[in-house]
């Protein structure tokens, strides 16, 4: 009898340790997801203005041709921009963990039969993919800085660059305006992320119609990125409040 429960004590006791050590687990992943939406805009921001353009490196694609040329040829890319380029991809990085953390918030939130987070989740790396994928046209430009390189084909390259930064920001918008729904309707985050949300959402497709718009609609979706992840911190560990597909209790 005393073997039985001794062995007993000790599965409850293992038990007890596992569940301590999930949980700990499971704090510790909420609490990197949520940074990660704190450290994308940081080094995001950090590496393009800092790095990148305080080197003076890129030329103004607008200008005239010859003076592109000539910029290109007396300026080799310094190790300064090509930290600027990596860091920024880790930023990006960092970002699509952020999304996929936010996912996961607003799923359980919405519940099982709901589609707004996944297109949440869809926007946001949709928006990813193609500023990604702005990064590749710089590369040439990069590389072969510092030599004879053609105007019209280094013009091309950049306006590609700037045109994918604002064709992302239809994808920002989707995540925004889903994100924004599932808030206001569930409180899952305060309500107040969920307005800024609308508001940055509808700034964020007037960009697609007013190129001007889109660096100021990029700054606001930052912004709101930052305030959702510090909201995001300060709940980790809280009880989570009912899905909306929760049975609601007979009267």
């Amino acid at each position: 009898m005393t073997t039985f429960s001794q062995a007993h004590v000790e599965t409850n006791t293992a038990d007890l340790t596992q569940q301590i050590a999930t949980a700990r687990f499971d704090r510790s992943v909420q609490i990197v997801g949520a940074l990660c939406g704190i450290l994308s805009p940081l080094l995001v921001m950090f590496a393009f203005f800092v790095l990148i353009i305080g080197s003076g490196f890129l030329p103004d694609f607008s200008a005239p041709l010859p003076d592109i040329a000539a910029h290109l040829a007396q300026h080799p890319t310094p190790a300064q921009v090509w930290a600027g380029v990596h860091l920024e991809f880790v930023g990006f990085l960092l970002l699509v963990v952020f999304i996929a953390y936010l996912w996961g918030v607003l799923r359980r939130a919405e519940g099982e039969g709901g589609w707004l987070s996944a297109l949440a989740f869809a926007g946001g790396l949709m928006s990813v993919i193609l500023k990604v994928g702005s990064f590749a046209p710089m590369y040439p430009i990069l590389t072969h800085a510092g030599q004879p390189f053609n105007p019209e084909l280094a013009r091309a390259l950049g306006e590609i660059n700037i045109a994918a930064f604002v064709l992302q920001q239809p994808g920002l918008g989707l995540m925004l305006l889903a994100t924004a729904i599932i808030v206001i309707r569930t409180a899952v985050l305060p309500r107040w992320l969920g307005y800024f949300a609308g508001l940055a959402a509808a700034v964020s497709f007037g960009a697609v119609v007013v190129a001007g718009m889109a660096f100021p609609a990029w700054l606001v979706v930052q912004i709101w990125l930052v305030a959702t992840s510090v909201a995001l911190l300060r709940r980790v560990g809280q009880p989570q409040p009912p899905t909306l597909s929760a049975p609601v209790s007979a009267r």
